[in-house]
């Protein structure tokens, strides 16, 4: 998680002197760390002005461009070439001067000069937001209208100067995942005084005052949480406002901080939650049915049009915001647009809760909807806090948009919240983090991040600690407190030690040993290896022909791959599907764990071999393309291994695979991937697979090969060639002739031939055959053989002995 902090707000909590450098420098070596620092002002030198439209005339020579005779200094007053949609007489503008570098439409940077456009004479440019570093106040083709942000600008003061930016530098800094209290500027200001980088001014300090009605009223307000387990505390109050711009100094802070300006009511809680890391929210009050706020469980079925513009439909274990007939939110995830403020709202309920966590992480990520209150909301948020943002909001609200408080504040929480606390113990922590700090400097560090402390009872050089409210969600023991006085104290300054002692050895692991070879193997032959999540989507297992039960299922998903894959196969396909046109992904393979369920207890874990063909065509090439992979990985260890015709299945084309087998241990599959399953992954080119089982096989691989002695007489070789039936099988035909010849030591196909010479449905099989025997075979002998073996193949095949 990353936080944009201005540091002139940081400032409004923190008593520093201290420069932006020295700052990100020092907050940075706490844990604290500053990626990046930037000048507000960037885009804004000197050169670009506050200017002052005095006229707008029609361009000679372009419908869309106007001739704009703009004010840049006092009595100054030049032509100015504009194709702005909203320009007017008497608007104050941001006059970019020539010589001045500008963002061009929000993307390229540009440095401007004097020049015509279409005939007419330019000096400089006037600006919208986005071309002057404001991004988020991009409006399409109209300029920034600076008269409602600064209306008493002089005309020709430095814009960085006018908007009160000039200097201001903003931090980027990383926060990490389980300190949602660091995405706040509370939360930096607090961090920096614990380095001791100025006096700290909290918030917290003292408890919050809660704001109490402005006078009597008739209006309806009530609240009721149905399940406060999700929803441990819900506050609201009502009151009546003036909808309207917010004043450029909040709206400056909320740009500087990554937020869009959108109306002071809106403002204020995007405003609180940037400061104090909570989230609000408001509904207008007259779309609220009953005035009642209803924290429930969403009904099968519902639906809510949210304020991205977009309709979800929900499911019973959802949160919901609602009124006495609808939804009108989703729970800590993103309002509704039937009940959101409108520049119409006149009176409003301010919303101020906490919601669990995983409720909110598993809605948001079934929706496919994030918002910035969510990502707070999912890293958790106190129950103390609310009462605080409340008030914040609510003294806001009052500043800046005439707020009034109409009804009591309503605050409706669970079980009260009992503050955690865990053990100090010094000489514990000097000996975990290896430097002997001073009692007293442990004690202070803790205090300064607002950890209290006192004496433990029953021990000695002990301390009892209470952890504050807004740290509630990730100090978790005693050895948290050591972490953090570590970091306070700097892991630059612990000392380094270089281990000694003898270097150990790693215990000798065939199988794995066997899982590198076979990956350098693989590469060294041309082969691309994978590298893929454990988890699969369980939609492409079912494309693949597996069912779930032959998944684990994950009981808090991420993402959709919310399954531990018990197969590579599917993750290769879809691999080869995002690939397809990439010229690496013709030869693919994978060596990983699968993951294969058992009752009551982890899965086996085991690993499996994937090597992957993709081709044009289909057929015997494309087979023996991955055969030949099976072949090169058998060779090299010294295995002989059989194939047997795989039946059934719809990851496999069903006569274009087979089984591989080692002995009596089946090892593997291969074949050429169904076209049913091509067409579940969108596959248009043809796909064969090698699936080896590493286990079963390692076993059988051998590094050096098993000597033989040579026979003392030599061996016999004739070649013979026969047409069969395009339906057999030479794999039938070999084990044929080794049955039937005693003498026959090894036959070997040279030849597969389909062509104008072989009649149509036949195939010509041609094959080297070696004979031997313990003593010198004569040609009578192997003639003998051979009339043998051709009668076999006629007899059982129909074969035809070619010439």
């Amino acid at each position: 998680m990353n936080i944009l902090a201005p540091y002139s707000w940081i400032k409004e909590y923190l008593q520093t002197e201290f420069t932006p450098e020295d700052y990100a420098r020092q907050v940075t070596l706490i844990g604290n760390e500053v990626e990046k620092s930037f000048r507000a002002d960037v885009f804004m030198g000197s050169r670009v002005v506050v200017g002052k439209i005095c006229e707008v005339h029609p361009h000679p020579n372009a419908d869309k461009l106007r001739l704009v005779l703009t004010e840049v200094a006092l009595g100054n007053k030049q032509q100015i070439v504009c194709g702005g949609s909203n320009l007017e007489a008497g608007q104050l503008v941001a006059v970019a001067m020539p010589d001045a570098l500008v963002s061009w439409h929000g993307t390229e940077e540009v440095q401007l000069k004097e020049t015509e456009i279409r005939g007419q004479a330019s000096f400089g440019m006037i600006c919208a937001a986005e071309e002057i570093g404001f991004a988020k106040l991009s409006s399409g083709d109209q300029i920034w209208d600076l008269s409602q942000v600064i209306p008493n600008a002089v005309v020709g003061t430095p814009l960085a100067q006018a908007l009160d930016l000039a200097g201001e530098t903003i931090f980027n800094i990383e926060q990490t995942t389980n300190r949602p209290d660091g995405m706040s500027i509370v939360g930096q200001a607090r961090e920096a005084y614990a380095a001791m980088l100025g006096e700290f001014v909290d918030p917290f300090a003292k408890a919050p005052v809660m704001p109490l009605a402005d006078a009597e009223t008739q209006d309806v307000f009530s609240i009721r949480v149905d399940d406060q387990k999700l929803c441990p505390r819900y506050m609201g109050t009502v009151l009546e406002v003036r909808v309207g711009p917010s004043p450029w100094w909040m709206q400056r802070r909320l740009l500087l901080a990554g937020a869009k300006p959108i109306n002071n009511v809106v403002d204020v809680t995007n405003y609180v939650r940037l400061e104090y890391g909570q989230p609000l929210h408001t509904f207008d009050y007259l779309k609220i049915a009953g005035g009642s706020i209803i924290v429930r469980k969403a009904e099968e079925g519902e639906t809510i049009v949210a304020l991205d513009g977009e309709s979800y439909t929900l499911t019973p274990d959802m949160l919901v915001i609602a009124d006495a007939t609808k939804p009108v939110a989703i729970a800590g995830v993103m309002g509704g647009m039937g009940s959101g403020v409108t520049a119409k709202t006149t009176k409003i309920i301010l919303e101020a809760a906490t919601f669990d966590p995983l409720s909110i992480r598993s809605t948001w990520r079934a929706l496919n909807l994030q918002s910035d209150s969510q990502i707070l909301y999912e890293k958790g948020v106190s129950a103390e806090l609310p009462a605080y943002g409340l008030a914040r909001a609510v003294e806001l609200l009052q500043q800046i948009a005439e707020g009034k408080v109409v009804t009591q504040v309503q605050d409706v929480r669970g079980q009260s919240s009992v503050p955690k606390t865990f053990i100090l113990r010094p000489e514990r922590v000097n000996a975990l983090i290896g430097v002997a700090l001073d009692v007293e400097v442990q004690t202070s560090m803790l205090t300064r991040l607002g950890f209290a402390l006192s004496e433990a009872a029953g021990e000695v050089n002990a301390f009892s600690v209470r952890v504050p409210f807004w740290r509630d969600m990730d100090i978790e023991s005693d050895v948290d407190l050591t972490e953090e006085i570590a970091r306070l104290y700097g892991y630059a300054n612990l000392p380094s030690t270089l281990p000694v002692g003898a270097i150990p050895r790693r215990e000798p692991d065939t199988l794995l040993d066997r899982e590198q070879e076979i990956k350098d193997l693989l590469a060294g032959a041309g082969w691309t290896e994978i590298y893929a999540n454990s988890f699969i989507d369980p939609t492409d297992l079912v494309k693949a022909g597996f069912g779930l039960d032959a998944a684990l299922a994950i009981e808090n998903p991420l993402t959709e791959e919310s399954v531990m894959r018990p197969t590579l196969l599917p993750t290769m396909l879809r691999t080869l599907a995002q690939n397809e046109l990439h010229p690496t992904a013709e030869r693919l393979f994978e060596l990983q764990r699968v993951y294969l369920p058992r009752e009551g207890d982890l899965p086996e874990e085991r690993s499996m071999l994937i090597v992957s063909v993709m081709m044009d065509c289909a057929g015997e090439h494309l087979f023996r393309s991955i055969k030949g992979v099976l072949e090169t990985l058998c060779d090299h260890y010294h295995v002989a291994y059989e194939l047997k015709r795989e039946e059934g299945g719809k990851q496999y084309h069903p006569g274009r695979s087979a089984s591989v087998w080692v002995g009596n241990v089946r090892v593997g599959t291969i074949g050429e991937i169904h076209p049913l399953t091509h067409r579940e992954f969108g596959i248009d080119r043809h796909v064969a697979l090698l699936e080896i089982d590493v286990p079963a096989l390692e076993p059988h691989l051998k590094l050096t090969p098993t000597y033989s002695e040579p026979s003392l007489f030599p061996s016999v070789y004739r070649d013979l060639a026969i047409l069969v039936d395009e339906a057999v099988e030479y794999g039938d035909v070999q084990e044929s002739m080794q049955s039937v010849s005693s003498l026959l030591q090894d036959v070997e196909l040279f030849d597969l031939y389909r062509g104008t010479q072989v009649p149509i449905g036949k195939k010509s099989l041609a094959v080297h055959l070696e004979f031997s025997a313990n003593k010198t075979l004569t040609s009578e002998e192997v003639d003998v053989e051979m009339k043998r073996l051709v009668e076999t193949l006629t007899n059982q095949f129909n074969a035809i002995v070619r010439e």
